[in-house]
């Protein structure tokens, strides 16, 4: 799949679109329309949100989620970067990895400009010698440098909103990339975050268009599906981007696979499409 380094992503308080009611829900296109997480709720409360494809999704109704090791980054230990040790912006009215500054200077390499733009840092864990209770905060990113700058195996992080305590050379950090962008189809274990169901085939990567993350809506079904309405149904973990139920012979589901609702009609047979009440 192809990780979009220009992507619009937006901060903003999420309203009612000035596009109003003519949204074309089954809209494909090459470019971007709003911005990669835009949503609306529809007057049946059915919810959707504007999403950017990496992959081909062949047929509609398939469960879509992020490439996760293009997107993010498990915890990485100690890559945060000393403020003595920072090459520090000029302009900037607080300096690079302390509170205030909407800068991060971190220690990766191979990493393409942008790359995590419109995702999320986490600090996972302080450095323990600077004292200061930051872990657990989440930050919106804005976007990011290439490594190398600015220097070897160091980039910097541009954030939406201020640090509220220093980053150190011993801090651990995640990244989780936009849970809408660089979609392809949910695998179990894998590629899990599921941001919705894809309600147009994307026959082209690189393309734009809408998944749908609440109520009812078609999405195609493995083997073990339920013949029981009402049941709980989780991401299988068989085939990429079909659901599956929770049942007793299938409980390992509710451990290993996302809940992505539950079910309203079973359909027919294996790779058949059901009705599913879905709630992401």
């Amino acid at each position: 799949m192809a990780v979009n380094l220009s992507n619009w992503y937006s901060n903003a308080i999420v309203g009612t679109p000035q596009v109003g009611a003519d949204v074309d829900i089954y809209e494909v296109s090459s470019n971007a329309k709003f911005a990669v997480g835009t949503g609306f709720e529809r007057s049946d409360g059915s919810v959707f949100r504007y999403s950017h494809f990496g992959g081909v999704l062949h047929v509609s109704g398939l469960l879509c989620s992020q490439d996760f090791s293009e997107s993010g980054t498990a915890q990485s230990d100690s890559r945060g970067t000393n403020v003595a040790d920072c090459t520090q912006l000029s302009g900037q009215q607080f300096d690079v990895n302390t509170t205030g500054s909407y800068y991060v200077q971190v220690g990766f390499g191979n990493i393409s400009a942008d790359r995590w733009a419109g995702g999320y840092l986490l600090i996972s864990k302080d450095d323990s010698a600077l004292g200061v209770n930051h872990q657990g905060h989440t930050y919106r990113i804005k976007g990011n440098t290439a490594s190398g700058t600015p220097a070897a195996q160091k980039l910097y992080i541009e954030l939406y909103s201020p640090l509220q305590g220093t980053v150190g050379s011993t801090s651990d950090i995640s990244i989780c990339g936009s849970l809408y962008a660089n979609l392809e189809s949910a695998t179990a274990q894998t590629d899990t975050q599921v941001a919705g169901v894809n309600v147009s085939p994307i026959l082209t990567a690189d393309s734009y268009g809408w998944v749908q993350t609440k109520g009812p809506v078609g999405i195609q079904a493995d083997a073990s599906y339920p013949a029981t309405a009402g049941d709980v149904v989780t991401l299988s973990d068989t085939d990429t981007g079909q659901c599956t139920h929770a049942s007793e012979a299938y409980i390992a589901s509710l451990f290993h696979e996302p809940i992505i609702g539950y079910c309203i009609d079973p359909g027919g047979a294996d790779n058949e499409f059901a009705f599913v009440n879905l709630n992401l």
